[in-house]
Order: C-alpha cells, then sequence, then structure tokens
C-alpha cells in the first residue's frame, strides 16, 4: 500500500516533516506515549510511515500512579512495544507529596526531565509529542486567563529548537481531536480513556468541557478563526521581537553576568515594549510578570537610586543608568562576614586591608619627588607629611566631611553629585586624621592636602597581584 493509502493522518505527518525539512531515515527518535488515543494514534502513524522511512522508534511512557488503571495501561504499552519490537522506557512518577492544584505543573516538569534523559541514552534527537488542535485552543485560552504575553496568548509551537540540539515535534496540532478518535475507529486502533480527564478539578479539564464547546457553538468553523488569530498573535510577535531586538543591541551593555542600559532611552518606549525587553534580558532568571512590573516601576520612577535583590539578580538604579548583576552566593556569604575597615596608620610599611588591597606607606622626599615626579592627580596616592602620624585608614561613616575649595561638604552629598553607586559607597576607602576626611581613595582629594609641607611620605593603596 502506497504512503497516502492509509488516510489523511499519514500524510499530515509526512506533509509535516516535509514542511520542517526533518529527515528522519536512519535515525532514532522518540515518542511520548501515554495510550490515551492521540498518542496512540501518532504511534500507528509513525509505525506504519517506516515502511517509507527507516527509523528506529523508542517508546516514552510515563505512569503518573494516581490512577489504578495506569498499571493496565503499563501493562499493555510494554506487551505492544514486544510485540512490534519497539523499544520502551517507563517512568513511575511518585508525586503523591505534592498538592492537587500544583500536580499538573510539577509532573509536566518531571516529564521532560524523563524524555530528556531518554534522548541522550539512545542519542535521539527528536521527540515526538501528540498535542493537536484542541490542545492548542485550551492552552492559548488558559494563558490569556491566567495572563501571559503574545507568544503564550497563541498557545503552541508545533516544532520547538532546543539549545542542545534536540527538537519537539506537534505534527497533529492543526488536526483536531474528533478527527484522531475517527481514525482510531476506522483502524480498531486500541487505546485508553483517563478518567481524570473527566474531572472539573483542573483548569484545562474545565475550559476543554465548559468554555471550548460553547466557542464552537457560537461558531462551528472556530478551529479556522483559531488558527487565524494564531497566526496573527504570531506575526505581531515576530515585529515586536525585532524591535525588542534592535533596541537591545543599539542600547545595552552585556557583559558576563551584567547588564546594563540607559534609563533616558529606555523611558521613551511604550510600556508594553518595556516589559518584552526586561523579560528578554532576564529570561534566565525566571522572574514573574509581577516582578517585571515592579523593576519597571522602579526604573520610571524619580528615586535617582535602588538596590533590590530578585531570586539570583541583583537589580540597581544608578542615576541614569540601570544594571543588573548575578548574585554571586559566595561574593554574599563574604559579604556579610567582610568586616569594616579601621586601620590605625602610624609608622611606614605594608598594611594588609583585604583580600584584595593592602595600603603601601613609603618615604618619599622633595628630593624623590624632583627626581622621579609621580602624578599627584592619582586618585590612589597621597603625598602626606608623617608629623601626621598617627591617621587612619577606614569606611565612610555618617556625618563624615571633606574640606573642598570653597569650603566644606558632607561626604555622603560629595558621592551624589559624583554618581557613585550606592553599593559601593560604604565600602570606599578614605583617610581621615582628627575626624577629617583628607582622601577618598578614587574619589577625591581633601584640599587641606595642598597646603601640607615638607611632605615625605608617599600613600598608596595597592591592589593585590
Amino acid at each position: 500500500m502506497g504512503l497516502y493509502g492509509y488516510c489523511i493522518m499519514i500524510k499530515v505527518l509526512y506533509d509535516f516533516l516535509k514542511k520542517h525539512n526533518i529527515d528522519l531515515n536512519n535515525q532514532t527518535v522518540c515518542i511520548g506515549i501515554s495510550t490515551g488515543v492521540d498518542s496512540t494514534v501518532l504511534l500507528d502513524c509513525l509505525i506504519k510511515l517506516k515502511s517509507n522511512i527507516n527509523y528506529n522508534i523508542v517508546l516514552c511512557h510515563v505512569n503518573h500512579q494516581k490512577r489504578k488503571q495506569s498499571e493496565l495501561e503499563e501493562e499493555y504499552i510494554k506487551d505492544f512495544s514486544v510485540k512490534n519490537n519497539l523499544t520502551l522506557e517507563v517512568l513511575h512518577l511518585d508525586l503523591t507529596q505534592i498538592e492537587d492544584d500544583n500536580f499538573q505543573s510539577a509532573a509536566r516538569i518531571k516529564r521532560l526531565e524523563f524524555f530528556n534523559n531518554v534522548m541522550n541514552k539512545y542519542n535521539s534527537k527528536y521527540l515526538f509529542l501528540a498535542h493537536h488542535l484542541n490542545d492548542d485552543i485550551e492552552t492559548s485560552l488558559m494563558h490569556i486567563i491566567r495572563g501571559s504575553n503574545l507568544q503564550g496568548y497563541s498557545g503552541m509551537k508545533d516544532i520547538v529548537y532546543n539549545n542542545d540540539n534536540k527538537i519537539i515535534l506537534r505534527p497533529f496540532l492543526s488536526i483536531l481531536k474528533d478527527k484522531i478518535v475517527q481514525y482510531a475507529i476506522d483502524n480498531n486502533i486500541k487505546y485508553f480513556e483517563d478518567e481524570s480527564n473527566l474531572s472539573d478539578c483542573y483548569t484545562r479539564n474545565r475550559v476543554r468541557h465548559h468554555l471550548i464547546p460553547l466557542l464552537f457553538q457560537e461558531n462551528p468553523n472556530f478551529s479556522n478563526q483559531f488558527i487565524e488569530f494564531k497566526e496573527t498573535l504570531l506575526n505581531s510577535y515576530d515585529i515586536v521581537c525585532n524591535n525588542r531586538d534592535k533596541f537591545i543591541a543599539d542600547n545595552v551593555s552585556i557583559n558576563n553576568s551584567i547588564i546594563e542600559f540607559n534609563i533616558i532611552e529606555f523611558n521613551k518606549l511604550t510600556e508594553f515594549m518595556k516589559t518584552e525587553i526586561i523579560f528578554k534580558l532576564l529570561k534566565q532568571y525566571n522572574l514573574s510578570k509581577k516582578n517585571v512590573s515592579e523593576i519597571i516601576k522602579y526604573i520610571s520612577s524619580n528615586k535617582a537610586n535602588l538596590i533590590i535583590d530578585y531570586k539570583n539578580i541583583t537589580f540597581s538604579k544608578q542615576y541614569d543608568r540601570v544594571v543588573f548583576k548575578k548574585i554571586d552566593k559566595t561574593k554574599k556569604i563574604d559579604k556579610i562576614n567582610n568586616k569594616k575597615v579601621n586601620i590605625i596608620i602610624d609608622n611606614v610599611g605594608d598594611y594588609d586591608i583585604n583580600d584584595k588591597y593592602y595600603l603601601e606607606v613609603k618615604e618619599y622626599f622633595e628630593e624623590d619627588y624632583k627626581n622621579n615626579q609621580i602624578n599627584l592627580t592619582n586618585l590612589n596616592i597621597i603625598w602626606y607629611n608623617s608629623s601626621n602620624f598617627p591617621f587612619v585608614l577606614r569606611n565612610r561613616i555618617n556625618g563624615d566631611k571633606i574640606k573642598i575649595n570653597n569650603g566644606t561638604k558632607k561626604v555622603k552629598d560629595l558621592l551624589i553629585d559624583e554618581k557613585i553607586p550606592v553599593e559601593d559607597r560604604d565600602n570606599l576607602l578614605m583617610i581621615s586624621k582628627d575626624d577629617e576626611i583628607i582622601n577618598i581613595f578614587g574619589v577625591k582629594k581633601s584640599s587641606t592636602l595642598l597646603n601640607t609641607k615638607n611632605n615625605n611620605i608617599l600613600i598608596s593603596l595597592r591592589e593585590k597581584k
């Protein structure tokens, strides 16, 4: 019998593979098989297609162990695999400790992990799943009910390319379930009905049993309208993605785990585009829509400086810049254990500060300066007088002041003017003499240094190698 002699379902599968340029010849393919009508029909089609294309099939069956019937289903698929000379992998899922409200989500994650492991075991590139058009409509409606983005509202993808060179295929996504059921009847295919699909405990079932029938009652051709709706959303999403990615390319700096962009340019965008950009930039951190909305609100606020931790990333607003940094848990522990710097400097020598820096204090006279002039504008070097021993190397404390050309200024206000990020201010190192700040390393020197005479020591902040 020729390829199209079986029925339209085989042609749907064949055309799907042709459309996406998928060559199964000499491949090993996996299929998620539940023994329900959808996956059983898909398996039947894959087996029949083997008469035209040479490939191996690995069955992936998950026993959720929530129903007594699941044991019969497992025995059936085991017997079927033996009779048809097919490889079978079975996962027994124990989610008895998980609340019913979370069961479907947790089970889905476990199933995908299982599928991935089986594909690795057999070096399989393709995973076939039997989702159909009714499933797609259900998914779209559920996302509308719960909230999502344009891509989520459009439902499922018929083909998903993963980063690890694995591809998920849904060849029946354009087919209504009644056609699948009719194929099973016409070809005397045995399948099992999942009793849990009859319960209204789950949102998906309520959508399936009550909402979708109303839509088809209003419009018997609703499936065609949904496909048009889906295509419109996906085309719109492509435009959004292009604009989103252009903004990121033109305005966002991504260096390792640090993401930065300019607030002024970001605030010119619509709220919708802002949301899409933040979701894309922070996708790997799995922030909720509430988190993203809060971040956008903070970016648009009048507050000049903010630092907030979200899961594994820190959001900071630094004047005209937004910075996201991945939280290094080891550094977080170091920060907790890190002691404030307060070191008395009373002689020449090297003073250990922390794992990164030390302070070098050495003799350096007028003659040395004439022979080898140092750059006194270097904010990490001070030419000072040893008669001022002892002085203190420390971090900032409330009330600190520093002398500038036209008077005295609070260190806090100076750091704001210099746009020093909030997260860095308390870690700055400074020299204090009799409660007066002489130098803030890397930021500002006191005007007092201009009036010191007979300088004979050079104080340098050094980075450890």
